[in-house]
């Protein structure tokens, strides 16, 4: 009984994590424990793979530090999605980064990376981040026009 009402609690903590980054950001996405990308949202799979069809399948399961041009962009990356989820004193850790972005267009942008570590109690072990773009990269996430 304690353990199903530990996993409600973590499952309530993730879905207001997931708001609150909706509300921020311009993209929303979740990693699995090696970085990878899980169930991509239509807005990401538009910002980085524009204007291909079947991109879910294409994007589910890479690695989402592919995505970064810089190699001290995916370490930094990487050492601090770790870091939060080594140092987790609860459920939940969270901060943030900046980070460059390449699209499969190559395009390369700025971001502001906020994320939150999920995992402990038994459940497997997730981070959420939001990408706040910059200004001059929000573009990007307009929705193709429709052919008339």
């Amino acid at each position: 009984h304690s353990l199903q009402a530990a996993k409600v609690q973590v499952e309530i903590v993730s879905q207001g994590h997931a708001r609150m980054l909706t509300a921020l950001c311009d993209v929303r996405l979740r990693l699995d424990s090696e970085l990878c990308i899980l169930e991509p949202s239509g807005q990401l799979c538009e910002f980085l793979m524009p204007g291909r069809s079947d991109v879910v399948s294409q994007l589910a399961g890479r690695c989402f530090l592919n995505f970064m041009p810089s190699v001290d962009d995916s370490d930094r990356a990487r050492e601090t999605l770790e870091r939060a989820s080594t140092h987790a004193t609860s459920q939940a850790a969270a901060g943030a980064f900046n980070v460059l972005l390449k699209n499969a267009d190559d395009v390369v942008c700025s971001a502001e990376a906020f994320y939150v570590w999920l995992g402990g109690d038994d459940q497997p072990v997730s981070y959420l981040l939001g990408l706040r773009l910059g200004m001059a990269d929000v573009g990007m996430l307009a929705e193709p026009e429709a052919p008339r």
